[in-house]
């Protein structure tokens, strides 16, 4: 059968159009291909965290939001700062209410943003050291095919539980600032101190950030700022306190309406029960039904069941025909899509990078890239052997051989030289094992492609089937936030966000010492809010007050000392103990806190270390009502100390 001229000019004209591609490169300099090509042989990083992944943060005007201010207030200009202070004390805590409902709510939306981060890194860093890690553990590409890929729910069920420990780790280093820029500044102006609080401070600062126009942290109020005459273009998710206190009508309005726009995921089953987690949360809570449904999606393989087998294909068709399926309101809507499969095959060349600097010759990729150079890179989060013994005989000058023991003629041990195993290349090192590097290279490229996207697929169950809100400490987490100040929670929220900002240095600067000021004010109003209650005899509701001062200035003793009171009033004498040692690791002759550490020895019966501490109040004291009550209760400790059995000479040297 003779095939029509039509079809056959169709199929050769993208033919001509790539020779004719193809011959226009003579035209270029050799500047131009040296560069290409230069860029062509870089090496394959993994792909960056796209912006499309990242949750919207901006607060858009929904309808519910008055127009414009009913008290026709203006929004403060960006870089323009206003005296900080309130009328009253009720103002304050007015105030701090409306923030407490706002930072909840942002913070809860960190979470969610912290978990898409996490999974981007295990996505992209973690799942390609497992399969290298297989690879140094002499795994075969059959092996890998086998015991991997089609190793049924034994194993599967031990890389899920991997993968999942991998996500919360990540996770919790994302919320506690420890990925990323350990110790970073705005404008020049060191990282406020904050002390002991699992938020977002510096998190991911280290990673790529994201496009402008798309902030992917701080807090959006967007919302609050047009309705009070703002462009579009002010909001850069760090807006100052002294805009948020323009108008505390306007800001009361725009925190209850946040109530209803919270989290893009649910609120697990496992933590719907009265309590602050419950109390606070802005968005959807999971149904029983959403519950098993999210459950059963990563197929718990530790139960032994499966997945359920895919339906056969109809007969004379060449694909299936594959359904979309459409969630509703009311069904389990996972909280991450799928990794496109652009993202997953730079990650797989980008394991194919890694494996030739280990060693793993492959010609196709040498073309590309060039030859092994043991790029430090491609040795990253890899536990690879040190040094063997014939770098170190050559580095003491035994030359080209290594010294090993073994027998000569089977009689006697005898140190012998054997020549030094090199690759071809001077000081290149093949980490990897001879099971990998002397199988055929199509062998080993199909062994980690499959083994990889097997990966793939059990970290998306993995994530899907887990909840951000599941991991260990956040109970414990919101409970602690309200020790915080909501201020305080808010400046770690927008902090990062100003360093990425397209603000200059002067304004950067002004927005730290502005937030100093506000924050100092804050901390005085806790403080003396903390002493009413002392007096009151309510030293509880003392404790929660210092707490949230420390929050907003950790750099203050007097509110650690302060807290300590309370602490002895409540009977916690080991809070007030630690209280204490913090103060005196700082300054070691604060007579008040020796007195209230001294009190706290006492409620604990530590007679020998209560007389310690009343020695150096009475040492440090010039005088005055302290000199004297230390003397007083110095006496009362002695006579206690009399009642001891007497002390080794030992414990005495101890002591």
């Amino acid at each position: 059968m003779s095939v029509p001229s039509s079809v056959l000019s169709s199929l050769s004209a993208p033919i001509s159009a790539s020779l004719a591609g193809l011959s226009s490169l003579s035209g270029l300099s050799p500047q131009t291909l040296a560069a290409a090509a230069k860029a062509y042989r870089e090496p394959a990083p993994p792909p960056a965290l796209p912006v499309l992944h990242l949750a919207a943060r901006h607060a858009h005007i929904s309808g519910t939001e008055p127009d414009s201010c009913p008290h026709g207030l203006a929004w403060l200009e960006r870089g323009e700062h206003v005296k900080a202070g309130w009328d009253s004390a009720e103002e304050a805590d007015a105030f701090g209410r409306d923030m407490a409902v706002l930072v909840r709510r942002e913070y809860d939306s960190w979470v969610e943003i912290c978990w898409t981060e996490a999974f981007h890194h295990v996505f992209t860093r973690i799942l390609p050291v497992f399969v290298i890690d297989l690879i140094l553990a002499h795994a075969t590409p059959q092996l890998m095919r086998q015991r991997v890929v089609h190793g049924g729910p034994t194993f599967d069920a031990y890389y899920q539980s991997a993968i999942r420990a991998q996500l919360f780790t990540q996770l919790e280093a994302r919320l506690s600032g420890l990925r990323g820029q350990a110790e970073y500044g705005v404008g020049g102006v060191p990282a406020h101190a904050h002390g002991g609080l699992a938020g977002a401070a510096g998190a991911g600062v280290g990673e790529a950030p994201a496009a402008h126009g798309v902030p992917r942290d701080g807090v959006c109020v967007l919302d609050l700022a047009q309705t009070h005459g703002a462009g579009t273009d002010e909001d850069d998710h760090a807006t100052c306190l002294c805009q948020l206190t323009c108008c505390a009508d306007c800001l009361r309005t725009s925190a209850a309406v946040r109530r209803g726009r919270g989290p893009a995921g649910y609120l697990p089953r496992e933590l719907d029960a009265p309590g602050p987690v419950r109390d606070g949360w802005a968005g959807a809570v999971e149904t029983e039904a959403q519950a098993r449904e999210r459950a059963a999606y990563a197929y718990t393989y530790a139960s032994g069941s499966r997945a359920p087998p895919a339906p056969p294909l109809p007969r004379g068709a060449g694909f299936a025909r594959i359904p979309k399926h459409r969630h509703d309101a009311h069904s389990f809507r996972p909280l991450l899509a799928h990794p496109q499969m652009t993202d997953v095959l730079a990650v797989e060349e980008h394991i194919r990078w890694r494996l030739k600097e280990l060693g793993a010759p492959d010609a196709s990729v040498e073309a590309r890239y060039g030859p092994c150079t043991n790029a430090p890179a491609a040795m990253e989060g890899l536990e690879l052997p040190d040094e063997d013994e014939d770098a170190a005989a050559a580095a003491a000058g035994a030359g080209e051989r290594k010294t090993v023991e073994g027998r000569v003629r089977g009689k006697l041990r005898k140190t012998v030289r054997a020549p030094v195993k090199r690759t071809g290349a001077k000081d290149r090192r093949v980490y990897l094992p001879k099971t990998w590097t002397e199988a055929e290279p199509q062998a080993r490229h199909t062994a980690v492609v499959l083994t990889y996207r097997h990966f793939v697929n059990l970290l998306h169950r993995t994530a899907a089937s887990t909840s951000p809100f599941l991991y260990p400490t956040y109970a414990s987490d919101i409970s602690a936030l309200a020790h915080v100040h909501p201020a305080a929670l808010y400046r770690r929220l927008t902090e990062p966000s100003l360093v990425r900002s397209r603000r200059s240095r002067a304004e950067a600067q002004a927005w730290a010492a502005c937030m100093e000021r506000w924050t100092e004010l804050l901390g005085a109003h806790e403080k003396a809010a903390g002493n009413a209650h002392v007096g009151g005899g309510a030293p509880a509701r003392a404790v929660l007050a210092y707490s949230r001062a420390i929050s907003l200035d950790p750099r203050k003793t007097v509110y650690y000392s302060n807290r300590a009171v309370a602490y002895n009033a409540l009977g916690q004498h080991a809070h007030a103990d630690a209280d204490c040692r913090f103060i005196l690791a700082r300054d070691g002759k604060n007579t008040k806190a020796y007195y209230q550490r001294a009190l706290a020895r006492m409620g604990t019966a530590r007679w020998r270390d209560a007389e310690h501490d009343l020695k150096m109040v009475v040492r440090f004291s010039e005088g005055g009502a302290a000199r004297h009550s230390a003397e007083k209760l110095l006496a009362e400790v002695r006579l206690e100390i009399a009642k001891l059995p007497k002390q080794s000479l030992k414990d005495a040297l101890d002591f």
